[in-house]
């Protein structure tokens, strides 16, 4: 009797731990996605940064960590997931700076200090590869 009680717990635990997540019904087979997988390691990670960015400062969007760990595991498989990001963090460092300035001044927005829901809905709105990773929260 207790025994099924145990092998109750874990499962009710990672019920509990689903239900602040918010996912995106998006298929793999969804343009963004594609494209999410088929830029360079550099442009890649530096539009999760962004979408990071975003998620972290507008209380409307959550990032999907979901997708995003499905999308690193099938880079991975084509020698552009985390492993090949470590090895260029410089181009990843310049690529993000490249990307901020552009996002800054097509939003007109600061990173780093501005609300970032105007900018989301836009991306979102333009359907843009970094706006899949982006999902509503209300």
């Amino acid at each position: 009797m207790k025994l099924r009680y145990f092998a109750v717990l874990p499962v009710m635990f990672l019920m509990g731990c689903e239900t602040d997540v918010q996912v995106n019904r998006v298929s793999t087979s969804d343009p963004r996605v594609q494209t999410l997988l088929e830029w360079p390691v550099p442009e890649y990670y530096a539009n999760l940064r962004v979408a990071r960015r975003i998620a972290d400062q507008c209380p409307r969007y959550s990032f999907d960590r979901r997708l995003d760990s499905n999308i690193a595991e099938q880079r991975s498989g084509t020698g552009r997931g985390p492993l090949a990001a470590a090895g260029q963090r410089g181009a990843i460092d310049l690529e993000f700076g490249v990307k901020r300035r552009s996002f800054e001044a097509i939003h007109q927005v600061d990173l780093d200090s501005s609300n970032l829901c105007a900018a989301g809905d836009d991306e979102r709105a333009r359907n843009t590869p970094l706006s899949v990773l982006l999902v509503p929260t209300g």
